[in-house]
C-alpha cells in the first residue's frame, strides 16, 4: 500500500472516529444554566478538530514514502509512554492529583528528553524535567483549585488514613 493509500485510509478512520464520538456526544443532556456550554463543548471542539484532520488527511496526502514508522525502538518508547498513561490512571486513583502529577509530569518529560535532546548530560536531563514537573504541577493545581475552583482527587490512600 503506497503513502498515498494510507493517508486516505487514515482520513476516513478518522472521519469515522469523529462521526461516531459526535453521535455519543449529542446524546447528552444540555445545560440548565444560561450561558453554560456543558458537557457537550469539549467532546465536539475534539470532534471538529479530528474531522478536520481527517478531511486534509484525504484532501492532501502524503506525496512521497516516507521513513518506517513504529520501528522497535519507537514500539518500546511508545509502550512506555502507554505504561506512563497507565500508571497515572492507578496513582491518581491510589496517592491521588499531588503526588501523581509531579511524579508523571516527570517521568513523560524525561522520556521526551532523549528525543529532543539527545546530547545533552543525564544530570541536566533530570534537572530540567524535576524543573519542568514542579513548574506545571503548581501551575495546574492553581488552574484548577483556584481558577476552576474544582476539587482534585486524594487517592484511596489518603482515604484510610482518615479512619
Amino acid at each position: 500500500m503506497n503513502a498515498k493509500t494510507k493517508d486516505r485510509l487514515l482520513g476516513i478512520i478518522l472521519l469515522l472516529i469523529s462521526l461516531f464520538f459526535f453521535y455519543f456526544t449529542m446524546q447528552q443532556e444540555s445545560p440548565r444554566f444560561e450561558g453554560d456550554p456543558g458537557p457537550k463543548m469539549f467532546p465536539l471542539v475534539g470532534c471538529v478538530i479530528t474531522a478536520v484532520c481527517g478531511v486534509l488527511t484525504i484532501v492532501h496526502p502524503e506525496k512521497k514514502e516516507g521513513k518506517t514508522y513504529l520501528t522497535r525502538e519507537e514500539f518500546i518508547r511508545a509502550a512506555k509512554l502507554f505504561g506512563l498513561y497507565a500508571a497515572f490512571l492507578l496513582l491518581i486513583w491510589g496517592v491521588g492529583f499531588m503526588i501523581t502529577a509531579p511524579v508523571l509530569l516527570f517521568a513523560i518529560s524525561y522520556l521526551f528528553s532523549f528525543e529532543s535532546r539527545p546530547d545533552d548530560p543525564t544530570g541536566k536531563r533530570i534537572l530540567r524535567s524535576a524543573i519542568y514537573a514542579i513548574i506545571v504541577g503548581a501551575a495546574l493545581y492553581l488552574l484548577y483549585v483556584t481558577a476552576l475552583q474544582t476539587q482534585l482527587p486524594k487517592g484511596a490512600l489518603w482515604q484510610l488514613f482518615k479512619k
